[in-house]
């Protein structure tokens, strides 16, 4: 049957209208913003990443983040600029290098410190408050950005997928794969009583007030800007002991972090660690070494 002139016309006015809506919800993504790694720029070749500190606040109602976020680098060569890499659409608040107000400006997805002289070889730190909405994903992972579900029960579920469009979609930050932070990261997530924040490497220590919970992780490796990932949900933990293949090996906690849902979750997230992931790490053992 061929469909009338009317019914395909009621059709696209109706998906007319859904690409409005969509394309309206946000600002659309700068195509600097869009873009990681690339061509390194003169300004951000110019310097050696060594650290990141990371203080996020994140709000789930109002789907926003207050963000204060340090990097400490060496210069590789004299500097009167500082360029890093941010989203436009976030308000910066102040901008610091080695602990002094900074002149900025944030255009074309880079926001550039200047009036500053660095010699060659020379340590420093900037720091940058800011505040704002991150970009939403269209199509997590591969059109990345924050992510802002629920769970079955209706409580707030959020995740960044920012590997292929790169960390400057909610940090500042040097975002080129050429350039790890040499001494990794620390990271302190702020969130919500009832939730818990989980990213990258070891958890340090919680605390909570009456109203928030901060959560201070730390990795000490080189890491890739765009992995430093934030999950956060009402998580609770599994945990048990992984005492390898290699007799004498210690024994690593093995901790996984999952949406509760009843016994039928649990069992289930048991069922994946012993069958699937501590296989693949018994394999990796005997293929490469110790773990």
């Amino acid at each position: 049957m061929i469909p009338s002139q009317k019914l395909i016309r009621r059709l696209v006015w109706f998906v007319a209208a859904l690409l409005i809506s969509s394309c309206a919800s946000q600002p659309p993504l700068h195509p600097q913003t869009q873009l990681s790694s690339g061509a390194l720029s003169e300004l951000q070749a110019s310097y050696d990443v060594q650290h990141y500190t990371l203080n996020l606040a994140i709000h789930p109602d109002r789907q926003a983040i207050d963000g204060d976020v340090s990097m400490e680098a060496r210069a590789l060569t004299s500097l009167s600029a500082i360029e890093l890499d941010l989203d436009p659409r976030f308000a910066i608040v102040t901008a610091e290098i080695n602990g002094a107000e900074s002149p900025f400006e944030s255009a074309a997805g880079k926001l550039t410190l200047s009036d500053v002289s660095i010699a060659a070889g020379q340590t420093f730190t900037t720091r940058i408050v800011y505040e704002g909405k991150p970009h939403v994903a269209e199509n997590a992972p591969w059109e990345g950005g924050f992510v802002w579900s629920t769970t079955e029960s209706g409580e707030h579920w959020i995740a960044t997928a920012v590997q292929g469009r790169g960390c400057d979609l909610f940090w500042p930050c040097k975002d080129h794969i050429s350039d790890k932070p040499d001494r990794g990261a620390e990271m302190r997530i702020t969130v919500p009583e009832g939730l818990v924040a989980v990213m990258n490497g070891a958890l340090i220590s919680e605390s909570s007030t009456a109203e928030a919970r901060t959560f201070h992780w730390r990795t000490e490796n080189p890491i890739s800007s765009y992995h430093l990932a934030i999950n956060i949900a009402p998580y609770e933990e599994y945990e048990l002991g992984y005492s390898g293949t290699i007799e004498g090996n210690p024994t690593i906690p093995v901790v996984f972090y999952y949406v509760p849902g009843g016994d039928a979750k649990l069992k289930k997230v048991e069922r994946l660690i012993k069958q699937d992931f501590l296989q693949q790490i018994s394999f990796m053992e005997e293929t490469l070494g110790p773990y």
